[in-house]
């Protein structure tokens, strides 16, 4: 279902470029025979429509089609969604009618064999990564071999690493080489997120704490006496056999023991990288596009990742709070005049063109994400390694003119050679929202509404599309999954919503809540974007609707215990709230 959702919203980017490119002109298809296939619901439909017509599309209800395969039901349900496509042939035959004689092309998730089938059947190109570049680059060798040749910032580790004792071997020699990296990331190359991470925290060893002084001697000794050796042999020795006690696996829903973990990793291979050692202040993504023809990346949008204390992206933020531009208007001028440490915008930007260049010299081409963690290095004490970073030593922002002052770095930690969700959600709200530009702008990174003018009726006028108004501002929570939400009534629900003016969208001053539904509530699912004209709007606005929500939920259940991210998302709301309050705190204190 989530496939198909996504698959939904890629076709609804792919219509908007498309009719951008033509001009707006028609690109009305021929609407599917109800006997063939099975459409999206009425209301939705007519919603989605409805929205898209008031942003100026014209005839909207016949240019947008969504399709959903007649097998569905009857295939397994966690199958691909173009594996139930390729499998039913009345869904084959209706997307033949709908590209027949069109300018047209496929924007996929995971591209993978069953892609390049359709695409081949189909007879139109796939606008992604071929499945054998995919399948190299996805690993975390793969990733890092795009960010070494863009000369960019990057954690310390070792990769391509084929089994836990050549990891141990390796990580026994970087704990001693670099004493200001207190905590290491095993990753198993073919997984993503954070799902194949377990952590080892340097401080539990018994030989690293028992031997601190003897591994700092050994650290800057270099009269060939073996102590570094010795430290690294200690640390490996302890590792294998205590690796179930000392290292902490990150989702034990997925590997519950030490065990699964290292027979996944010996299977598939994995490597080793350094958390960062200090303070993480952000972690940006930066969404791409690389043209095809050109080779040249252009920036979608930049938005700031929202965790779980597992690690896990729940959602975004936009704009990121971490960055430094010259926008002068309200809020982000005065969350940039702030005493905390910002990222030039142009920095960030930079740093992801040059990977997105890598990226196609290594034949990849469409949308891509890269994300950053951002984070203040601490001082480095005396006779201390100091952390390597990337190919050219890493990327730095100077924030303080002391050389005892924390400096500001910039890593780049991971790759997605896809549409993410965040991209696209990013798309759509900018769509709804009817911003001047489908891209950011290019000095500010911000997107902004078109300017409107009161007029005599009482109703907003637009002046021009490419007259600024205010900065578009939102946070959207990803997916929110809980037991019960299926039993929510929906219609209640969404009255509720309606009656609480933080949470009903207004057309006119496009802010409030729009609603992410998987097919219905049923699923056990809902996705939630805050609009709003600054970041306390946004942020009430989603504590409201969730508010609402956990008020249907029966008290007594234990959603966490049931994969719930929840309570997560709404702890991770407050958090959002305090910083931007002490930001605010600290910007009076400063004026």
């Amino acid at each position: 279902d989530q496939e198909v959702l996504q698959h939904y919203t890629s076709s609804l980017v792919a219509a908007r470029d498309l009719s951008n490119e033509e001009g707006g002109g028609d690109m009305s298809a021929h609407v599917p025979n109800e006997n063939d296939i099975t459409t999206t619901s009425q209301s939705s439909s007519s919603t989605t429509t409805g929205k898209l017509g008031q942003r100026g599309w014209s005839s909207p209800a016949s240019r947008l089609v969504v399709l959903v395969p007649e097998n569905a039901r009857r295939l397994p349900p966690n199958l691909p969604l173009t594996s139930m496509v390729l499998l039913s042939t009345k869904m084959m035959r209706c997307l033949a009618n709908l590209v027949r004689g069109k300018v047209a092309y496929i924007v996929p998730g995971e591209v993978g064999l069953d892609e390049l089938q359709l695409a081949s059947k189909l007879n139109i190109p796939l606008l992604g990564v071929e499945p054998g570049i995919a399948a190299a680059l996805a690993t975390k060798g793969g990733q890092r071999s795009i960010f070494e040749t863009a000369d960019a910032a990057t954690p310390v580790g070792a990769h391509n690493l084929r089994s836990v004792r050549e990891a141990f071997l390796v990580i026994g020699r970087l704990i001693v080489e670099y004493r200001d990296i207190s905590r290491w990331i095993f990753k198993i190359d073919t997984e993503t997120g954070s799902r194949g991470h377990a952590v080892l925290d340097v401080q539990r060893l018994a030989c690293y704490v028992s031997s601190s002084n003897n591994l700092t001697n050994a650290t800057i000794t270099s009269n060939g006496s073996g102590g570094v050796l010795l430290t690294a042999e200690a640390v490996t020795r302890e590792l294998a056999e205590l690796a179930p006690k000392k290292i902490k696996i990150i989702h034990p829903e997925a590997y519950p023991d030490w065990i699964s973990f290292m027979n996944m990793f010996d299977s598939v291979g994995g490597s080793v990288e350094a958390y960062p050692p200090g303070k993480v202040i952000a972690s940006p993504t930066v969404n791409l596009f690389i043209d095809p023809h050109t080779g040249i990346p252009d920036v979608c949008s930049v938005v700031e990742n929202v965790h779980s204390p597992s690690l896990t992206v729940l959602g975004h933020v936009y704009p990121p709070p971490c960055l430094l531009n010259n926008d002068t208007s309200n809020e982000v001028a005065s969350s940039s005049s702030s005493s905390l440490p910002r990222v030039p915008y142009h920095v960030l930007r930079d740093a992801a063109i040059a990977i997105g260049a890598s990226a196609y010299r290594r034949r990849v081409i469409g949308y891509c994400s890269v994300d950053f963690v951002v984070f203040l290095k601490p001082p480095a004490a005396p006779h201390t390694a100091t952390t390597g970073e990337g190919a050219a030593g890493g990327l730095g922002v100077s924030t303080s003119t002391s050389s005892s002052a924390p400096r500001l770095r910039i890593w780049a930690v991971d790759i997605d050679l896809r549409l993410t969700d965040g991209a696209c959600m990013h798309k759509y709200v900018s769509c709804i929202a009817g911003c001047t530009s489908p891209s950011p702008d290019p000095t500010t990174g911000l997107s902004y509404y078109p300017k409107y003018t009161p007029s005599a009726g009482g109703v907003n006028k637009k002046v021009s599309i490419s007259s600024r108004g205010a900065a578009l501002r939102y946070i959207y929570s990803g997916l929110l999954h809980h037991p019960y939400i299926g039993a929510v009534r929906h219609t209640a629900y969404f009255n509720k919503c309606r009656q609480r003016s933080s949470v009903a969208y207004s057309i006119q001053d496009r802010t409030g809540v729009i609603f992410h539904l998987v097919d219905s509530l049923l699923r056990g699912c809902i996705g939630m974007v805050g609009v709003g004209p600054t970041y306390s709007a946004c942020i009430d606005s989603l504590a409201d609707a969730l508010q609402i929500l956990q008020s249907d939920l029966p008290s007594h259940v234990d959603g966490a215990s049931e994969g719930s991210n929840l309570a997560n998302f709404t702890t991770a709301l407050k958090i959002l709230a305090s910083a931007h309050n002490n930001r605010n705190r600290s910007t009076v204190s400063t004026k």
